[in-house]
């Protein structure tokens, strides 16, 4: 829900992402990123520079790059767990002096040097090696989902953020207009002063208002360069931006009521977090696998060859024996304290809440569908009732135009006249970027409203 917030005559809105239309019709065809874009009525299909930023925030946006660390994270984790099916080999050297000194014989004093190698080889494990491959690929594609999910919330949050400060852009634009009237209307009421048709404090007014003007002007221009700043840490994006208001744009806003693109009815939905819960799913019964064979025999080939030292048969001398080892090996653990059963019971719970919680996810999204949908319809309503009050506005503020000519209303009132008009300009343009920053957040439902990287 967008809040639009009123300061001294002009307008603050916060804003969602995405243009769009409201008119119902059947689900389209899936379209690439720009073609989805220019259907729909995107922002970046009027504001080229929005297009140039969305398609490069995969190289550019620093919370992107902190996400793709995941899938190097999860990429890691797989070469781990497949290490563990395969042979691990190990060497040990030695070499110490040795000395003897036996009744009867001489004192001896030697050097000895000794090496072994050690391999293993997982054969059976009841498949828990396998389920925990299977593990770390889910970790793999689950990061790649949620590096998805981080795009497309980064690009509402992006087309948001640059409609933010369009409208702040249009609200100085509107400002400054305003300004050079306050600035007319004190010269006019410094001449009807001197025609003695004013007074002094007629005159102190006017003052007042040019002033109150230009304090309006140096705010708003204070927190469109913070918010510009934000922008672009946001972003990355290091050129300049103007930020500018197209005239394809104007229009869209005066004609808003013309046919639009339609918006999907029904249809799959799609989220991210749906996506994170399948995933989730999967590796609990996965990990149910892994706990069931704990408690089993395990199979593993091992092999050795290590050196040692032994009486020779008269006992007098030592030989050095270079021995092999081949075999199979039984690793079965009895007793483990209940661990594998806690584990299982473990796994098989957080499967089940997984589950419940897809379903509720689920049912959540169709009421948020069937919301914004609703949303979308009093909207448009809304829209067109700015437009009236626009088209009213305008119209009372040139007849006030020339009742202030003929000195039937005061300079307050026709300048009360000219923000009133700016004010409902503003509103105007506001309403019709909420409403397609709902439309923007439907869409994305849908998987529609990426841009093409």
């Amino acid at each position: 829900m967008h809040k639009l917030f009123t300061f001294l005559g002009f307008a603050f809105l916060a804003v969602l992402p995405s243009l769009g239309q409201d008119k119902p019709s059947l689900p389209p065809a899936p379209l690439a990123g720009e073609e989805i874009a220019k259907a729909r009525g995107m922002p970046e299909e009027f504001f080229a520079e929005l297009g140039d930023i969305l398609r490069g925030i995969e190289n550019t946006a620093p919370l992107l790059r902190v996400e793709r660390q995941r899938e190097k994270e999860a990429h890691a984790r797989k070469i781990l767990s497949d290490g563990r099916q395969s042979w691990r080999g190990s060497l040990g050297l030695s070499a110490y002096s040795l000395h003897e000194n036996r009744d009867g014989g001489n004192y001896d004093d030697r050097f000895r040097f000794l090496a072994s190698a050690n391999a293993k080889r997982p054969l059976y494990h009841w498949g828990a090696l396998q389920a925990e491959s299977r593990i770390a690929q889910l970790g793999i594609l689950d990061a790649r989902s949620s590096y998805a999910e981080t795009r497309r919330q980064l690009a509402s949050i992006i087309r948001g953020s640059y409609l933010d400060l369009v409208l702040h852009g249009y609200a100085l634009e509107l400002g400054k207009d305003s300004l050079s009237l306050a600035q007319e209307n004190q010269e006019t009421a410094i001449r009807k002063r001197e025609l003695g048709l004013l007074t002094e404090v007629d005159v102190a007014e006017t003052k007042i208002a040019t002033l109150r003007q230009r304090i309006r002007i140096f705010e708003l221009e204070r927190e469109i360069r913070a918010e510009k700043r934000l922008f672009a840490h946001e972003t990355g994006w290091q050129q300049e931006l103007s930020f500018a208001i197209p005239d394809s744009f104007r229009k869209f806003v005066t004609e808003f009521g013309a046919p639009r693109p339609s918006v999907p009815v029904g249809g799959s939905l799609r989220s991210g977090s749906l996506e994170s819960l399948d995933h989730a799913i999967a590796m609990e019964s996965e990990r149910v696998i892994v706990a069931e064979a704990i408690r089993k025999p395990k199979v593993n080939l091992v092999g050795s060859i290590y050196q040692d030292q032994v009486d020779a048969l008269d006992s007098t001398q030592t030989l050095d024996r270079t021995n092999l080892v081949l075999g199979v090996q039984v690793q079965w653990d009895l007793f483990d304290g209940r661990e594998s059963e806690g584990l299982k019971s473990e796994a098989l719970s957080k499967k089940r809440r997984f589950q419940l919680q897809k379903e509720y996810e689920k049912e959540r999204l169709v009421l948020h569908r069937d919301r914004l949908r609703h949303d979308l319809e009093t909207r448009a309503e809304l829209v067109k009732s700015r437009q009236e009050l626009a088209a009213v506005s305008k119209e009372k503020f040139e007849k006030s135009r020339i009742e202030f000519d003929q000195n039937r209303i005061t300079v307050e009132d026709f300048f009360a006249y000219r923000l009133e008009l700016d004010q409902s300009k503003l509103d105007l343009m506001g309403s019709v970027v909420d409403y397609l920053g709902l439309l923007g957040e439907y869409l994305v439902l849908h998987g529609e409203g990426k841009s093409a990287p």
